[in-house]
């Protein structure tokens, strides 16, 4: 469950930014088929994904991110 709601707020990042799956996995430095896996839940994202997240989203900590997400 935790999963899919950090994959929610990956998601909800992304089309904040008016980004594809392609184009954000680009700027995260994955392939699209893992950032899919993210958002779908079916796979955790690692912490180097999550610091590149939480600059993009421009909140001061993974922790914020983590809040949002368990929220």
């Amino acid at each position: 469950m935790k999963h899919k709601k950090m994959g929610n707020v990956i998601k909800n990042i992304r089309l904040h930014h008016h980004a594809t799956i392609r184009q954000f996995a680009y700027r995260l430095g994955i392939h699209s088929s893992t950032l899919h896996r993210y958002e779908s839940g079916s796979k955790a994202p690692s912490r180097r994904v999550l610091e590149k997240v939480q600059r993009i989203a421009g909140v001061d900590s993974i922790q914020e991110l983590v809040r949002v997400a368990l929220n």
